[in-house]
């Protein structure tokens, strides 16, 4: 794992290393026409000078860990007596106090205290990020895991995407976010919190993110847990949490009205069936009232060719309003409340006609 870490750490921090490494080809060749002909003091010698490039750059390296960097500053800063000033820049070999002063500490600000903290940070986050502690965290890497796996029985052709095929990305969509294990990531469709969270991050996912004629992406379901797992108020930035929530707000306000709609357009298929029945209980009652002369142990399969009312029959509708479940009752016709009753007949036809079961959708 301490290996991936520092893989994973390179591979994102290239681009650090390489402005690092540019930035120190400009100042070992700013160096050798600054400092190239100093006279060799304390610490300038043999070893560490501006001699060439390739010698220049070894001594940067070396000011990078800190080591007597003043100290070289100062030595390239020598004046008369102490060195020879002559007619020409190329012939002198003494030093040039404020350029030194400027060369020297622009570059260990910039490469130490910028460049090596970032390379740092980006170590840190990458080793947290291996080594995070599934129990404190809020999403950690065995929940990216686990939707991965999750996706991976919905994407069979790993095309890291979910086409839209009319109403089967819909289905693929809820059938990848009920895969997810019930741990903190997924969800638990029997509490009505989870079931409502649900119904938003489908929509979310479906209409805003995918639209209806888009592909629905890896990241945009991965974005979507995200957003609805961590704390938003602690995690985004000002203007990301304002347009979050006034996100989630249209995502709330739309679900209530087609959670509404589907509650009403329930209750009218219900009344409807309640009125279909109705009618049919009405003619049946007509037709036994007018054919007295029927059989009355006949099965009730045989009276079905008898059961055709008149041209001019209409049936009497004027009945009182009624819920959802009502309770019908319609001269001598008696339906009790329920999903499951008995259709009994009272008055002087009870015994002309059957009892049998009527099933109230």
């Amino acid at each position: 794992m301490l290996m991936l870490t520092v893989v994973m750490s390179m591979y994102k921090s290239l681009f650090i290393l390489t402005s690092m490494v540019v930035l120190m080809l400009v100042y070992a060749l700013m160096g050798v026409v600054l400092f190239g002909s100093v006279k060799f003091g304390d610490n300038l010698g043999r070893h560490a000078n501006f001699h060439n490039a390739f010698r220049a750059t070894i001594l940067l390296s070396r000011i990078i860990t800190g080591e007597d960097w003043n100290k070289i500053m100062h030595d390239c800063m020598i004046q008369p007596p102490f060195c020879k000033l002559r007619e020409t820049f190329w012939e002198t070999n003494c030093g040039n106090a404020q350029a030194s002063l400027a060369y020297f500490c622009s570059f260990y600000v910039i490469i130490t205290y910028v460049m090596l903290n970032v390379l740092v940070a980006i170590i840190m986050e990458n080793f947290s990020l291996f080594y995070s502690n599934d129990e404190d965290a809020i999403m950690s890497y065995s929940d990216i895991r686990n939707f991965q796996q999750a996706w991976n029985i919905i994407d069979v052709h790993r095309k890291v995407i979910i086409p839209p095929v009319d109403r089967l990305k819909a289905y693929y969509v809820r059938f990848l976010l009920r895969l997810i294990p019930r741990d903190r990531v997924g969800f638990d469709l029997s509490k009505k919190r989870d079931k409502q969270l649900f119904k938003e991050m489908c929509y979310e996912v479906e209409t805003l993110r995918g639209g209806r004629d888009k592909d629905v992406s890896f990241h945009d379901v991965l974005m979507v847990l995200a957003y609805r797992t961590v704390d938003i108020t602690k995690t985004l930035q000002l203007e990301e949490l304002i347009a979050r929530e006034e996100l989630e707000y249209a995502i709330e306000e739309e679900v209530a009205r087609q959670t509404i709609a589907t509650w009403i357009e329930r209750c009218i298929f219900r009344k409807r069936q309640v009125r279909v029945y109705f009618t049919s209980v009405s003619e049946e009652f007509y037709f036994f009232n007018n054919n007295s002369n029927l059989d009355s142990n006949l099965p009730y399969a045989n009276l079905k060719p008898y059961l055709k009312p008149p041209p001019n029959f209409k049936p009497n509708t004027n009945h009182k309003r009624s819920p959802i479940f009502p309770e019908i009752r319609h001269n001598d016709i008696y339906i009790a409340d329920g999903f499951r009753s008995h259709l009994l007949f009272k008055g002087p036809y009870k015994t002309a006609l059957p009892t049998r079961i009527c099933v109230l959708i």
